[in-house]
């Protein structure tokens, strides 16, 4: 009876020492699960166990690993850097076939993006060169108005002058004629006297 009783505490000090012992490293799982829930991926978990505990914190720790490195691609991305390529672990990689999918639509739109830019360069290029020979056109144009405008003036000034040297002309044609007259009359005067 002894025996059992030995055994017996035996059995109960080894179950609370293990128990324990487990419950320690599941403690710590919790913790870091709850950090890794609002976004801290700054969690490291380190038992030293071979057991199914030491596996699931194995795992754990690898999990996390994959979040930071998904983490660290989404910054670099974030930063511009559309150059990463994005390799999902497995076809049941929702983050890695996400972020793969993400990257290639954001490389689409940026190349769409320098395309337009590229367009719009060239359209302006043609807007200034169309407005350039605008510009060149509509000073032609000035030109040629103020030149037919000189020359209307100079034709109203010539006309002017012409009107003058007929009114002038006329008044000396009346006047030779009102001398002619006089002439003629005097002439008759004379020749009935």
């Amino acid at each position: 009876m002894a025996v059992l009783v030995v055994g017996f505490f035996l059995v109960v000090t080894v179950g609370v020492f293990v128990g324990n012992s487990v419950a320690a490293s599941l403690r710590l799982l919790t913790r870091a699960a709850r950090q890794i829930a609002v976004g801290d991926l700054d969690v490291d978990v380190a038992v030293d166990r071979r057991d199914e505990v030491g596996q699931t914190v194995a795992a754990f720790g690898e999990m996390t690993s994959y979040l930071r490195d998904v983490a660290a691609r989404i910054d670099r991305l974030a930063d511009g850097d559309l150059s990463q390529a994005a390799e999902p672990r497995s076809e049941h990689d929702r983050l890695g076939l996400a972020f793969q999918r993400m990257s290639a639509n954001l490389r689409d739109i940026v190349a769409q993006l320098q395309e337009s830019s590229e367009m719009l360069q060239d359209s302006s290029r043609r807007l200034e060169a169309g407005a350039t020979q605008a510009g060149s056109g509509v000073f032609e144009v000035t030109q040629a108005f103020q030149t037919v405008a000189q020359g209307a003036q100079d034709s109203s000034r010539a006309a002017s002058a012409t009107t003058a040297s007929v009114s002038q002309l006329t008044d000396g044609i009346a006047a030779i004629a009102g001398g002619a007259g006089e002439q003629a009359s005097a002439k008759r005067s004379r020749s009935r006297s």
